[in-house]
């Protein structure tokens, strides 16, 4: 057991929270891996402490881009990545110390699952566990829910090992900002198989400014994008119309449900957002 694991993660103003996820790299029981570390035009000195706290180590491989969006940021690294296996770690999360063992360990030893899904545990800015998330030891199978509406599997890249052969064909669209993860992660579980374990080795950092507890400049494009983008993947498929009433609540949670409800929380132009999500 001696794959390379390629690890991506794109760095953006993260300067309180960097430090701690690079350790978690350092501290790793299993070594061979390489970090490819994107800095997403960052105006804080994120990308210096992180050179810091690495120091000389050659594992850690660091790029520079003008600032397009995490989905853009992650593009670059797979452009460049060498492992037998591709992983995704956010710059202001961490995994625990034996993430990458127990994830090779168990890819290395099951020939036919492609994409290993272990559980999360939710942390708050000083670490401390708030509650864990996951599910028994299973096959998951994503044909009766092929773009996640019912939530087979979660929408992130994160919490996933991929072998390479399973992503390599893809990537993130470069016209959404936000929520990247749910427009492209079904076209690649697409016909591959998953399995899931219970063991906790992501640790979600809950933090206010995230993605997830504001509402972003771009969001309502990126939901209009998001929904369209899937439609277009059933048709390429060929499995619109066997699917069209599952499309049809896809749409209306993804496009009204999920947006009117963060519209209503931190909408600072109640009438604006509305117009532009019904046009």
């Amino acid at each position: 057991m001696n794959h390379l694991v390629s690890i991506i993660i794109p760095v953006y103003k993260v300067d309180a929270y960097i430090e701690k996820c690079m350790q978690s790299l350092l501290d790793q029981t299993y070594t061979n891996f390489e970090a490819l570390i994107v800095d997403d035009g960052s105006p804080d000195n994120s990308i210096q402490l992180a050179k810091a706290k690495v120091g000389d180590d050659p594992r850690f491989i660091f790029f520079e881009k003008e600032n397009g969006g995490q989905g853009t940021a992650r593009n670059l690294a797979l452009d460049n990545t060498k492992g037998d296996y591709i992983a995704f770690l956010d710059s202001d999360d961490t995994y625990t110390t034996n993430m990458l063992e127990i994830s090779i360990d168990y890819l290395s030893n099951d020939s036919n699952t492609d994409i290993l899904n272990f559980g999360i545990n939710y942390v708050d800015e000083e670490g401390t566990l708030l509650h864990k998330v996951f599910h028994e030891n299973n096959s998951l199978n994503t044909d009766k829910d092929i773009l996640l509406l019912n939530k087979t599997t979660t929408n992130f890249f994160w919490d996933k090992v991929f072998r390479k052969s399973c992503i390599s064909n893809h990537r993130f669209s470069t016209s959404i900002k936000t929520y990247e993860d749910v427009d492209l992660l079904y076209q690649v579980l697409f016909g591959c198989k998953i399995t899931t374990i219970p063991n906790c080795l992501y640790n979600y950092t809950q933090r206010l400014g995230s993605t997830s507890y504001s509402l972003p400049p771009s969001y309502i494009h990126d939901k209009h994008h998001i929904v369209s983008n899937a439609k277009k993947f059933l048709i390429n498929k060929s499995i619109l119309q066997e699917n069209e009433q599952y499309y049809n609540n896809y749409y209306l949670i993804e496009m009204y449900y999920k947006p009117l409800r963060l519209i209503a929380q931190y909408s600072k132009n109640y009438s604006r957002d509305i117009s532009e999500l019904t046009r």
